[in-house]
């Protein structure tokens, strides 16, 4: 451990993450719950220490894929591809090879090219090693199916800019065509909620926070009025009983891709993870998530 570390870890401790209030032993009435569009609802003075109400209504409950609602211990759905092979591979052992030279030895492009040339000779490959080359290797790699929502492209301009006449009176950007790379949103947020990662660490309803002396807290975002004024807007839709409220809050930065120019090439809009998943849990496993 280095010397920073460990000053770190001595001087600067961090405190412990705040344990999550109780969950509220409220009776399900939806007449009785809800609040006006104002903020929180009044504080229970008979409950004792802190203690959050989850939202009646939009609770996020478990239903299958035709929305028909799940018992508590139903067991989740099980994910499956349909086609469950070892492809882009040929076998087992094709894939284990990879895996492997890849992840376990992370072997340098020369030892894998000098090492499919050591399996060619050998008879029974009669000349034909599992891969061909390192670069076969990472193609191959690349090449496996994952629930990875896939890039898309278009292209935008000016709506009038071919009636726009050329020369300094036209600002440039308006003759120019600029082109969008993107992926679905709708597949991304789902591949979050799908992520057993954060199966215990997501919020599934909006919340109303009491402290210990009855007072409102407001700690994340599930738990500000906007959330809860919100599930009381959708919750008014018979179709939306049981359903989860999914805010998705947006970023977007520039991103300096030529370090000799300096021009900002690529301007970034980043989906928030961060918005009902737990905040310890969405700073460590980010990366993981994306």
């Amino acid at each position: 451990m280095s010397g920073y570390r460990q000053h770190c870890n001595a001087v600067h401790i961090q405190p412990p993450w705040p344990a999550r209030p109780h969950q509220h032993a409220f009776t399900e009435d939806h007449s009785t719950h809800g609040g006006s569009d104002t903020g929180q609802d009044a504080p229970d003075d008979t409950l004792q220490g802190s203690y959050y109400i989850p939202h009646p209504i939009l609770d996020g409950s478990p239903c299958d894929a035709a929305g028909n609602f799940l018992n508590g211990d139903h067991p989740p759905i099980p994910d499956h591809p349909t086609n469950d092979t070892w492809e882009p591979f040929t076998s087992c052992g094709h894939f284990e090879l990879a895996d492997f030279i890849f992840r376990w030895n992370q072997m340098s492009g020369k030892q894998v090219d000098e090492l499919m040339q050591v399996l060619g000779s050998f008879k029974e490959f009669k000349g034909r090693p599992p891969f061909s080359s390192d670069r076969h290797v990472h193609h191959t790699i690349d090449t496996i199916s994952s629930s990875a929502v896939p890039w898309q492209s278009l292209t935008l301009r000016h709506a009038a800019s071919k009636n726009l006449p050329p020369g300094p009176s036209v600002t440039p950007w308006k003759h120019t065509e600029y082109e969008v790379w993107y992926r679905d949103p709708r597949k991304l947020v789902r591949n979050q909620l799908a992520n057993p990662e954060f199966t215990d660490n997501i919020d599934y309803s909006a919340r109303q926070v009491f402290g210990e002396q009855g007072q409102c807290v407001w700690s994340d975002f599930m738990t500000g009025n906007w959330a809860w004024n919100r599930s009381n807007t959708l919750a008014k839709d018979p179709d939306c009983d049981g359903a989860m409220l999914v805010p998705i809050i947006l970023s977007s930065d520039k991103t300096t891709v030529s370090v000799a120019t300096g021009q900002n090439d690529f301007y970034p809009l980043y989906i928030l993870r961060v918005i009902f998943i737990t905040m310890p849990v969405a700073l460590t496993r980010s990366l993981r998530a994306s």
